[in-house]
């Protein structure tokens, strides 16, 4: 962010300030005096059968992301000011003579790592080709994407409403009162099936193992049930009562860390089915057609050896497999080796592999190598 002018500011008995580096802030720092060293992190050596451990007792930590939390909600009615608060660098250092050398592990850091997303080309290029004459699936992806990136931020009650927009969009059938959309969800075949990959997958959560949607999916429920769970979740979500004892708290959103969870797997799987159009049999020739022009076709090479039954010789075969690519990858050789196994099951059923190498058609880079190691029967 860019703050014009800033200095100190009093925070949880310390001070807060802005560090600024090419006219930019982008962290705060804050620092709290006179605190004993007992808040700093021990370390605890291995002892018998227990190992080494680290443990952090330090009591300001959560009581400043707390209050962060809350000065950003102000903020956040007029800006949209993203401060990671899980993302902190924390220093014990010493102030006197005496504490020198009492501090095992000074520094301790956090940080959110997002790994590069890994994208299939195939499907880039298919859906390229798809977008050619359709709009595609804009309204689900763009329900899905929220959903996926609200659980990403750890806001688990907008994921879950994005999810169930789709959901009730989707198989809802124009309905919105409770009873009404209970039964259109539970007479729709499309949904119920959806429901049971969903359950068959589904991610469980990190944080808050006992909410009532847990305790539910934990038990194997019927179809009837979850959908009940869900329509009653969506009343309880999409709308507020602040007078209420009971209503949800924005800022409670562990509770619905499972719920998100699943709606979400839910929301995947529907946005899977409107994606179809792009695996369509045309598209995987044009794909295949296309590779060939641009001279990105890659032959693999598998040398086998095999016994017939009643023979006491292996007999020694070359299969050449071309797929598109400029390189082996794990996704192209793990093809490759299921084509191969499927290929000598159909062709070969009674007979015994010895042994198999993969490798790029005329050079000598091994792809993968199998050696099967079955005792004869005398």
């Amino acid at each position: 962010m860019i703050i014009d002018d800033h200095w100190e500011v009093p925070i949880q008995n310390g001070n807060l300030r802005a560090i600024e580096t090419d006219g930019k802030v982008n962290a705060f720092e804050i620092t709290i005096k006179n605190q004993p060293i007992s808040y700093a992190m021990q370390f605890i050596p291995a002892y018998g059968e227990n190992i080494a451990t680290i443990t952090n007792a330090d009591p300001l930590l959560a009581p400043i992301q707390n209050q962060l939390n809350a000065a950003m909600s102000f903020l956040h009615c007029y800006f949209s000011v993203d401060l990671k608060i899980d993302d902190y660098e924390v220093r014990y250092e010493t102030e006197t003579p005496d504490e020198e050398g009492k501090i095992p592990i000074p520094t301790m850091k956090t940080e959110q790592h997002e790994p590069p997303l890994p994208l299939p080309f195939d499907m880039l290029a298919r859906a390229i080709m798809a977008a050619e004459t359709s709009s595609g699936p804009q309204f689900e992806a763009t329900l899905t994407s929220s959903a996926r990136a609200s659980i990403a931020e750890g806001r688990y009650i907008d994921s879950f409403r994005y999810s169930f927009l789709l959901i009730e969009s989707v198989y809802g059938g124009g309905q919105f009162k409770t009873a009404a959309l209970k039964s259109a969800l539970k007479e729709n075949h499309s949904f119920r099936d959806i429901i049971r990959l969903a359950m068959a997958d589904r991610i469980k959560p990190h944080k808050n193992k006992t909410s009532d949607t847990e305790a539910l999916l934990s038990k194997n429920p019927s179809i009837d049930s979850i959908i009940n769970h869900l329509v009653e979740k969506r009343g309880f979500y999409f709308h507020g009562n602040i007078k209420r004892q009971n209503s949800w708290k924005p800022n409670d959103q562990t509770e619905a860390e499972a719920l998100a969870n699943f709606a979400g797997g839910i929301a995947q799987l529907v946005s899977h089915e409107a994606a179809t159009p792009m695996f369509d049999e045309t598209y995987g020739q044009r794909y295949f057609e296309n590779a060939k022009s641009a001279g990105a076709i890659i032959v693999f090479e598998v040398k086998f050896k095999y016994k017939n039954p009643e023979e006491s010789y292996s007999r020694e075969h070359i299969l050449n497999m071309s797929v598109p690519g400029t390189k082996p990858t794990p996704q192209n050789s793990l093809y490759i080796l299921e084509r191969f196994i499927e290929y000598f099951k159909h062709n070969l059923p009674v007979s015994g592999l010895d042994e198999a190498i993969c490798r790029v058609q005329d050079t000598p880079e091994v792809v993968f190598e199998i050696k099967m190691h079955t005792v004869e029967r005398q």
